[in-house]
């Protein structure tokens, strides 16, 4: 019998009055939380890891960014930013972070490593040379005054950004509001926040067979497979998802316990399941060994283990070998069609799953340069495997990507994107990914109701296991304006992805839209269980409190949003910060901003929707009606919720031209939907 997956101990430093977390991604000083940008996070482990020693400018670029050309004022913005953390003063003596002038830097303070048994490990540095570095304090503050706007978005953006895009690669993203869906994108780092303290557990399920799959450990040791390993872990969900018969945490939910301390009982009472799957992936070339157990939630044992070994381009039927003998284990009853659907796996040539695995990769990273990798390894796995159908549904997601994250127009996007859905259907009717996709583009660009519903109804019954399906489900029934079907759906779909930052805070999203703003306050509040400072979830309840008229609440979340992320770095959240500046006694700076995204739009593909949105909260009717036909015209897809989008105003409802707008979306008068 295997083992049981050891998991990381959790590494706790402490410096002076500061303990940092390296598992829990926290830097606490007396018990409180430090809100700290991701890439600020990472520089400061680094730093403290190699406490005493000198790292060069060149080597903490290029950890922190790497293969990515990045300024050298980047890296001087978020030292500034340590050092106000740390509460150093310029011109002071440096107690933790010392600058070697033209060189580098080193971390001076005596650190105290902490680890799980309760040992403490004291690391102390001598100070061998004092140096004064009142001068070369003063140049990091003045290149943080005269950088570039585009060098110091990308500082600004970090925190920002990375939780935003980290929704982003969420299939369920797609269907969030149209704020969230177009934004302007500087860079992403995948940053999963795990809590200190124990979440709520769901509210019972009537399904005994509740299942998780937790993350596969990469045994290859070679840093590189980790996507292989997550994507084993996500193909084994989906198989096991289609399963009638059980109900399947989404892998969102579970990829937030990557690398976790916590105990499996721990785990289960918060995802609310019975069983866990675990395991670990190891490949050698094109060889791949799979190793997975079924361990009993509640009592942390052991019920099954098996090990797979196959050839990579066998790699699909050893997933479905594993998900066919979990459902024996747990005495599943498949129906003919399930399996049929586990017996039936192809082969992929390796070369061809390789750059399909890269492309995934590339995708992830969302920047316009990686997008543009990611279409090219896809477009040459597909050209030596044309049949592998994933490759074709993620060769169709990244061209979505390239119009959702503001890099190209959809009219130039969307008809390839659905030019391979098409094709990946062909390949696989019964892929309820393809389908729930297909009712995005359906939905989004051809503006097509009944075909959406089709198409989305089709997921469903495919894979009832797939959030993606049921949050496109309450989707439909929100721009229909059945608000009460929308948010039952999206609290059914929350069952499958209980943890997931996304799924809360979309729920609080369809409240607010709903104009049910305690419900969304309320909604909000446990997405910040998750992470305190996660900037969407400030930026919205800011946005919530203004609608409620209550100055003070909104003037308390606003200073928070634009304290992670200032303005003009992302229009979604300028556009939402609008009502707020004017109810704050801001409008002046609302306009400046208005007006500079306006320019911006002269350069560069910037969603005409959200334009005239902005413009329709300053009151300025004209111009919000001429980006608003822009919209129509550029096919945004945005356009989908014209019809409940409260930032147009009763003078705008009322005029001839919005009913003409509405007329061109054609929208279903009684729902979009009919369950």
């Amino acid at each position: 019998m295997n083992s049981p997956i050891p998991r990381p101990l959790k590494e706790m430093f402490a410096f002076g009055p500061f303990r940092l977390d390296t598992l829990g991604h926290t830097l606490q000083k007396g018990g409180k939380t430090l809100p700290l940008p991701p890439k600020a996070f990472e520089l400061l482990v680094l730093l403290v890891k190699r406490n005493g020693e000198l790292l060069s400018k060149g080597e903490l670029l290029n950890t922190l960014w790497p293969n990515t050309f990045v300024e050298e004022n980047n890296l001087t913005q978020y030292v500034s930013m340590l050092r106000k953390l740390l509460e150093e003063r310029p011109g002071e003596d440096q107690k933790y972070i010392e600058t070697v002038p033209r060189l580098g830097y080193r971390f001076v303070a005596k650190v105290q490593m902490l680890p799980a048994n309760g040992d403490t490990t004291v690391w102390a540095t001598e100070k061998k040379t004092k140096i004064t570095i009142r001068e070369e304090e003063d140049e990091e503050v003045e290149e943080a005054e005269e950088a570039s706007p585009g060098s110091l978005a990308t500082v600004r953006l970090e925190n920002a950004q990375t939780q935003l895009f980290a929704l982003q690669r969420s299939r369920r993203w797609r269907w969030s509001l149209a704020a969230l869906s177009l934004v302007v994108i500087v860079a992403v780092v995948v940053f999963a926040y795990r809590a200190l303290w124990p979440l709520k557990a769901p509210a019972a399920l009537a399904n005994q067979h509740t299942l998780a799959v937790l993350p596969l450990a990469n045994l290859s040791g070679d840093p590189q497979q980790e996507p292989f390993a997550d994507a084993i872990t996500d193909s084994l969900t989906t198989e096991l998802g289609q399963l009638h018969d059980l109900h399947v945490i989404s892998e969102t939910s579970a990829m937030y316990y990557k690398g976790t301390h916590k105990k499996l009982p721990e785990i289960a009472h918060e995802l609310g399941v019975s069983a866990v799957v675990e395991g670990n992936v190891y490949r050698s070339g094109d060889h791949v060994r799979i190793t997975a157990q079924l361990v009993d939630a509640s009592t942390d044992q052991q019920l099954w283990a098996n090990s797979y070994e196959a050839e990579l381009g066998d790699v699909l039927r050893l997933q479905d070998r594993v998900a066919r003998d979990i459902a024996a284990q747990i005495r599943v009853t498949l129906t003919p069609q399930e399996q049929m659907k586990l017996s039936n796996a192809r082969t992929v040539k390796p070369e061809a799953y390789n750059l399909f695995l890269e492309g995934q990769y590339f995708e992830g990273k969302i920047t316009e340069d990686f997008l543009q990798k990611a279409i090219h390894s896809l477009e040459r796995s597909i050209e030596i495997d044309s049949t592998y159908a994933p490759a074709h549904t993620a060769l169709a997601m990244a061209y979505e990507r390239l119009t959702t994250n503001g890099y190209a127009p959809p009219t130039s996007v969307f008809p390839k994107a659905e030019a391979e859905l098409k094709t990946a259907l062909e390949m696989d009717p019964s892929s309820s990914q393809v389908h729930a996709n297909l009712s995005y583009i359906k939905l989004a660009y051809d503006w097509d109701w009944p075909g959406a519903e089709r198409e989305i109804h089709r997921a469903f019954e495919l894979n009832p296991n797939s959030e993606e399906a049921r949050s496109g489900i309450a989707q439909l029934y929100l721009i229909g304006g059945r608000f009460d079907d929308s948010l039952a759906e999206m609290r059914r779909a929350q069952t499958f992805d209980p943890v997931g930052m996304e799924s809360r805070l979309f729920l609080g999203q369809y409240c607010l839209f709903a104009g049910r703003y305690e419900d969304s306050i309320a909604e909000f509040q446990r997405t910040l269980e998750l992470d305190p400072n996660f900037l969407p979830t400030h930026a919205e309840m800011a946005l919530a409190y203004t609608r409620m008229g209550k100055k003070d609440l909104a003037a308390a979340e606003y200073e928070k949003t634009r304290a992670l992320m200032g303005p003009r770095q992302a229009l979604i959240l300028d556009q939402w910060m609008a009502p707020v500046e004017i109810l704050l006694g801001k409008r002046e700076l609302a306009v400046q901003t208005a007006r500079w995204w306006t320019r911006e739009s002269a350069y560069r593909y910037t969603d005409p929707y959200l334009l005239a949105a902005y413009y329709a909260e300053l009151g300025w009717n004209e111009p919000s009606f001429d980006f608003l036909f822009k919209a129509v015209e550029s096919r945004s897809p945005s356009m989908i919720y014209l019809r409940w989008d409260k930032s147009f105003p009763a003078s705008m409802r009322n005029d001839s031209r919005f009913h003409t707008l509405l007329q061109k979306l054609d929208f279903p008068e009684n729902g979009a939907v009919g369950y």
